[in-house]
């Protein structure tokens, strides 16, 4: 389902989304380097240095996403990490699993400074073309950094075959009328943890992540981010 047209990175807010700066897959498709793009969902500390094999990407605050880079990929295997802005360690590796030729979205969640450890979500990215301009388009992926599942649900309806998502699961890409609709993010046993309205665009793919953790304040809060593909 994922393969190389066009990529698209972007700071978003729970409530909407910057402009999407797009990647031709062109310029990568033929060299052992993936095209990543790394989102910073671990709530325990306020800015991170994240580092994917030999590529660092530096000052990632919570929640946001950053544009693609080439990571080189000897082995399937590689290498992740994460540190202060200033370029103190705080975490062992983690191995994650990326394709060359192909781009990638890893989101890092959990308590890093509570036990140097941290727990990654990798997507491979669609680059199938934009949907139709009679189309929406979302991706829901579960990035909690306390574990827990949840549901998702649009105007108080569940997601169509995804009624829980346990921590780690994306769902496929599930097309909806470009509409506003009222987004709520819900725990398994069915407590609201979220609510918020959210516009879909016609033409327009979302990646829309559920992070935080239960206890925490503001934006660490469980709630949905959007990111524009």
């Amino acid at each position: 389902m994922f393969a190389v047209f066009v990529a698209a990175a972007a700071l978003v807010t729970p409530t909407g989304s910057l402009e999407p700066q797009t990647y031709s897959g062109s310029q990568y498709a033929r060299s052992r380097a993936a095209q990543v793009r790394v989102l910073n969902a671990i709530v325990d500390y306020q800015v991170l240095t994240i580092q994917i094999g030999e590529w660092q990407w530096t000052g990632i605050p919570y929640g946001q996403r950053t544009a693609y880079a080439d990571v080189e990929v000897p082995s399937r295997r590689v290498p992740t990490h994460v540190l202060t802005w200033q370029g103190e360690r705080l975490s062992n590796d983690v191995m994650i699993e990326l394709q060359p030729a192909y781009p990638h979205t890893v989101i890092l969640c959990g308590f890093v400074t509570v036990s140097g450890n941290f727990q990654t979500v990798v997507l491979r990215d669609s680059t199938a073309g934009r949907p139709s301009m009679s189309s929406a388009q979302f991706q829901f992926v579960n990035a909690m950094s306390d574990g827990a599942a949840v549901k998702v649900e649009l105007d108080k309806k569940p997601l169509n075959g995804y009624p829980v998502l346990q921590f780690g699961a994306s769902t496929k890409v599930i097309g909806y009328s470009p509409d506003e609709y009222e987004v709520r993010l819900l725990s398994a046993a069915g407590q609201e943890l979220y609510k918020t309205t959210f516009r879909a665009n016609a033409g327009t793919r979302y990646t829309a992540v559920a992070m935080g953790a239960v206890g925490q304040a503001a934006n660490r809060a469980p709630r949905l981010f959007f990111y524009s593909f």
